[in-house]
């Protein structure tokens, strides 16, 4: 059995970050150069927030998954980990483009590329913990859900 909570704090952090960061995240607030080196530092801190999640996942969630002994089990994880691929490329192509060396460029693109990779995360934050989560708590895998 695999302890549900890291991940659901994992999640709220990653929520909250994202908050945050679309917040502050404006040409007004980025117009001042303190701002603009925070924003640099809150966007980079999330990025690796999120690779460190996705790289947690892999380690420690879906290959336990993937040798369940329950078939249902193992559907599920293969189902999340195919739509999981689209969103670690855009992520990677966002990071290349935008991040090279935590620095980007205020532009309208910039602006609106980070909200769709922030509105992306969201979701898949959404379907993890409306869907996956329940599904995996309802079959046993994870310990008794600590959090609603």
């Amino acid at each position: 059995m695999q302890d549900l909570a890291k991940y659901q704090d994992c999640h709220r952090e990653l929520v909250e970050m994202i908050g945050d960061l679309q917040s502050f995240l404006t040409p007004e607030m980025l117009s001042f150069p303190p701002n603009m080196r925070l924003a640099r530092q809150l966007l980079c801190d999330l990025l690796e927030k999120v690779e460190q999640h996705l790289v947690d996942e892999d380690c420690g969630l879906y290959p336990a998954l993937f040798v369940h002994r329950d078939p249902k089990i193992k559907g599920i994880a293969w189902a999340f980990m195919s739509s999981e691929r689209p969103l670690r490329s855009d992520f990677g192509k966002y990071r290349r483009k935008w991040l090279r060396n935590c620095r980007f460029q205020l532009t309208e693109a910039f602006l609106r590329e980070t909200s769709e990779l922030f509105q992306m995360l969201s979701e898949r934050i959404a379907r993890e913990e409306q869907i996956l989560f329940p599904k995996l708590v309802a079959l046993g895998f994870f310990y008794e859900q600590r959090c609603a």
